[in-house]
């Protein structure tokens, strides 16, 4: 990668970690008496956190070990010029330390506290935004303060990071790469921000799907490279768990510690038990026939909304609920053709078996949008051989997507969700009381 200053021509160089080679094609030629000197100080450090959830994702991809998966994407963005590559499993660690103290903190004040129990994980940042614009009080004081991955690892390499390498924190370019196209909602928020630097603790949030478009259009060779490390040296393979796939845990990982740290038990396996649908499972703590823990895992806007009802009816029984936006079984897959649909379709099988995980034909909906005034063709596209049930349109995250690409829908449903809301509202408190 070049300096986006330079001039001269023998600045222009691609860079490696360890050294730089001169790039001989396509460099603009400049008259010498137009050629200025490289800003140096323009330069930026470019560095890379890796999620670990991203891993099997590549891993599926390339039909490699998470392990080697690594390896492969480390050695690929080095060869583009990236200075670090670091995995970002040790902030998912210290997340979920901070939240076990939490909960820990909050359970034995509950007595004392209004809002203290339930808690509820905040390291969905669709979960977060849909809380805070959305729900509000008496929601909000019920979610878990302790940082989320994304920001403990953004303060890492800005902080910690830069003070080592004697960087100040505007000097790096910090790109995450994670599953999820709400992280880079994410990024931007304010307390992602250090005012005195003019420099956010995250400047770039990559999806796992847009690196795997960088390499495509590269098409070179990859060669492998171990990840970097921040606290000194770590044996390979102590931060990536070989064809282990999950999420960050919180929910394991709090109720294993509280029924340790509360009641003195260990427990080395959990049980869920699905209730109104298999993305709402909980998992209870039993100590003398009496039930001292019961956790839950909600997934969806379904769910949520049906956990948000009974907490305000306080008929809420849970101490702790993980919460994600999207449920637990949903894959959006784009593509800007039918072929391209039908190729991504046919990684995804093979990829889903590696791991275990069935698709269900008869849940997914195909929806073949087009620009205005072209003429409509249904789509064909398959699964194992199954053809796959084409929709005109259907509901996803939230908002509702149709093939003619208008907003007619969403705006209806919108309206009748208020109409909806209005309506209970004037028959509680009066109709004077509502406009009011």
């Amino acid at each position: 990668m070049k300096c986006e200053n330079c001039t001269k021509k023998e600045c222009i160089k691609k860079t490696n970690i360890d050294d730089q080679q001169n790039v001989s094609v396509d460099t603009p030629h400049f008259n010498s008496e137009h050629e200025e000197k490289c800003d140096t100080s323009a330069h930026k450090v470019l560095v890379v956190s890796i999620c670990p959830q991203s891993l099997p994702y590549f891993a599926a991809k390339f039909n490699i070990s998470v392990t080697a998966a690594s390896k492969r994407l480390c050695g690929f963005l080095k060869s583009l010029g990236v200075h670090y590559v670091f995995d970002s499993t040790i902030a998912v660690d210290f997340s979920v330390l901070e939240s076990q103290k939490e909960f820990i903190y909050r359970y034995r004040q509950q007595k004392q506290g209004e809002h203290s129990l339930p808690m509820f994980a905040s390291a969905c940042p669709g979960w977060i935004q849909y809380a805070e614009r959305v729900l509000g009080n008496p929601i909000t004081p019920h979610m878990c303060t302790a940082k989320t991955p994304q920001q403990i690892m953004g303060s890492l390499v800005k902080d910690y990071f830069a003070r080592q390498q004697n960087y100040s924190p505007d000097k790096i370019f910090h790109i995450i790469v994670a599953p999820c196209y709400d992280k880079k909602l994410e990024a931007l928020r304010e307390d992602f921000y250090i005012a005195s630097y003019n420099s956010h603790d995250v400047d770039c949030v990559l999806t796992s799907g847009e690196i795997i478009q960088i390499m495509e259009q590269k098409e070179e060779f990859m060669k492998e490279a171990v990840v970097d490390t921040l606290f000194g040296e770590i044996k390979e393979g102590d931060t990536v768990s070989d064809g282990v796939t999950r999420s960050d845990g919180y929910l394991e990982h709090i109720f294993k510690y509280a029924a340790k740290e509360l009641f003195d038990l260990h427990i080395k396996e959990i049980t869920y038990r699905a209730l109104k649908n298999k993305d709402f499972q909980e998992i209870t703590l039993e100590k003398n026939g009496e039930i001292v823990l019961r956790f839950a895992a909600a997934y969806g806007f379904r769910n949520i909304q049906n956990m948000v009802l009974k907490l305000k009816k306080g008929k809420f029984p849970y101490h702790f609920v993980e919460v994600l936006a999207c449920p637990g079984d949903d894959c959006a897959l784009k593509a800007p053709s039918e072929v391209e649909k039908q190729q991504s379709m046919d990684q995804l099988s093979p990829a889903c078996a590696n791991f275990g995980l069935t698709i269900n034909t008869k849940k997914i909906q195909v929806l073949h949008q087009l620009p205005p005034h072209h003429l409509y063709v249904e789509p064909s596209v398959t699964a194992n051989g199954e053809i796959l049930n084409v929709v005109n349109k259907f509901a996803y995250l939230g908002s509702i997507l149709s093939r003619d690409v208008h907003f007619d829908n969403e705006v209806d449903a919108h309206i009748a969700r208020a109409s909806s809301v209005f309506g209970h509202s004037k028959e509680k408190y009066g109709r004077e009381e509502v406009l009011d």
